[in-house]
């Protein structure tokens, strides 16, 4: 079973730079340190594709498993860095995939 770890949506990565910003001026963080921008949540791919097809009112043409997995492909998510501190995500998922929809229906 494949999993998709902490997918975060282009406001809170860029909420999280700021942060992120805020934090080498600030002088808090002495050297360099190595974090992570994610929201915590791990998703099978069957589950991101299911919020999306809830947000855009249909059905995807989406066969899941027609074709066996590659050797190199990457079967676990990644994870372990601490999350920027005093970020958090602001936006679901299932939100910011509504917000896309909503903007591309509009435009």
């Amino acid at each position: 079973m494949t999993f998709v770890e902490g997918l975060s949506t282009v406001e809170d990565v860029i909420a999280a730079y700021l942060i992120a910003a805020e934090f080498i001026l600030s002088g808090r963080e002495k050297g360099y340190g190595h974090y992570a921008v994610t929201s915590g949540n791990f998703l099978r791919l069957k589950d991101i594709v299911s919020l999306f097809e809830k947000a855009a009112g249909r059905k995807l043409d989406i066969q899941f498993s027609k074709r066996p997995y590659r050797n190199r492909e990457v079967m676990n998510p990644w994870h372990g860095q601490p999350v920027i501190p005093g970020w958090c995500p602001e936006v679901t998922l299932a939100s910011g995939f509504a917000g896309l929809i909503a903007k591309e229906y509009l435009a």
